[in-house]
């Protein structure tokens, strides 16, 4: 791509776009591979779709939509997998029966932090996620969620860090390890961040990392820098915030600057990120950049939705690649901080395939995939919301027994 602008709408870039038909060629389903923006070098663009029932024919499209720049497209292909043909998420129960022969004597090592949780609700008390024996447990974005930067007035801010404090002291009691999302910029910051000058942004990097590794014994936290940068939607509050505002450059040396005043705080710290949205074109851009740019990176995360499990496994190891390839990168971990089993369904099947029958079997099935490609940690989407949660509506879900299967079945690997 040669200046691709982002134009005055989200979908306004350069892109791939799947429309499938039927056999009357009525328009099913469109779905956007990928989008970008700005200026870069060639890149593989890989997706995995479910196609939609009665679609008798695909069309894919390269496209350059309402905005201005070049972008050249080469080797597109689209195949099959055989062995997921015809198959549809189902929440009715398989008639087969399986035998698992297990040996406890033979160890295979650590499945790691994979019963993780994004706890989205920062405003209300943990309840009944305890049950769920968490090993790891995702903060909503602490800098907006919390209202932890305030305007005090003449010019200076302060801090506010009793919710901070109470989740922390919750999820460490509970015995999971936090998961710290650091996002987004708050209105007091915005102007003088739009303008690189980063001082106060860091004296606050310092000041967290300060406070909590006075308290607790944080080198096995995550310290999470932001959430889909690229994504341009807007998230609840008075003002509409937005996830990033700048250009892509941008972003990486904002989280340059983040994570040299976290180091900076303690120099053990683990930070990373940048929970960039599933098939992202910004992951692997991230990682080079960081890597060409010897910028400390403690593990790199990003999101899934409704993946192929197999496919997932296989994205896992192609990220592991990426970092491998630099000295400052390639023994950084690797997080899937957002997922869940939910398709981009139009009916009254998306509440099951998110945490029905079908979401608990694709969340243990999932699992596997991430134990066997060694992914360091994740976070299933997510605790309270009726079409998502373990706990929806404060009851418990499929998905919530999943949590609980893979709590009874312990840490370790055996044959």
């Amino acid at each position: 791509m040669e200046n691709v602008l982002l134009g005055a709408q989200l979908w306004h870039k350069a892109g791939i776009r799947l429309t499938f038909f039927d056999a009357g060629r009525r328009v099913i389903k469109r779905l956007d591979v990928v989008r970008d923006e700005g200026t870069s070098g060639w890149a593989q663009i890989r997706n995995a779709v479910i196609i939609p029932e009665k679609a008798a024919s695909v069309k894919v499209a390269c496209y350059l939509s309402n905005t201005t720049g070049k972008v050249l497209f080469d080797d597109i292909s689209l195949r099959l997998f055989p062995e997921h043909v015809g198959k549809r998420p189902s929440d009715t129960g398989g008639e087969d029966e399986i035998t698992i022969t297990v040996d406890p004597s033979i160890s295979k090592g650590d499945i790691g932090n994979v019963n993780g949780l994004l706890y989205e609700n920062a405003r209300k008390k943990f309840s009944g996620v305890k049950g769920l024996q968490p090993t790891i447990i995702r903060t909503p974005q602490i800098v907006t969620y919390y209202y932890l930067i305030k305007d005090i007035g003449k010019g200076k801010i302060g801090y506010e860090w009793s919710l901070l404090d109470r989740d922390i002291r919750e999820i460490v009691g509970m015995g999971a390890v936090p998961f710290i999302s650091i996002g987004w910029v708050p209105e007091v910051l915005e102007e003088e961040i739009r303008n690189k000058d980063y001082s106060r942004w860091r004296a606050f990097i310092i000041a967290l990392v300060s406070r909590y590794s006075g308290k607790y014994d944080v080198s096995g936290w995550y310290w999470n820098f932001w959430n889909e940068p690229d994504v341009f939607r807007k998230v609840g509050g008075k003002k509409g915030y937005v996830n990033w505002t700048g250009a892509e450059i941008d972003f990486y040396q904002f989280y340059a600057e983040t994570a040299r005043a976290a180091l900076a705080a303690n120099k053990n710290v683990r930070i990373g990120g940048a929970g960039f949205a599933a098939n992202s074109p910004w992951l692997f851009r991230f990682i080079e950049w960081c890597g060409v740019s010897g910028v400390r990176l403690g593990f790199v995360s990003w999101h899934s939705y409704g993946a192929v499990p197999q496919l997932l496994g296989e994205k896992i190891e192609r990220v592991r690649a990426a970092l491998g390839k630099y000295g400052s990168t390639k023994n950084a971990g690797l997080v899937i901080d957002e997922w869940s089993s939910y398709l981009e369904v139009e009916d009254e099947s998306k509440v099951e395939l998110s945490m029905g029958n079908y979401a608990a079997a694709y969340r243990v099935s999932a699992l596997t995939q991430m134990i066997e490609s060694r992914l360091s940690a994740n976070a299933w989407f997510n605790t309270y919301e009726d079409d998502y949660g373990v706990l929806a509506g404060g009851v418990k879900q499929a998905t919530y027994n999943s949590f609980v299967l893979v709590s009874e079945v312990g840490r370790k690997l055996v044959a």
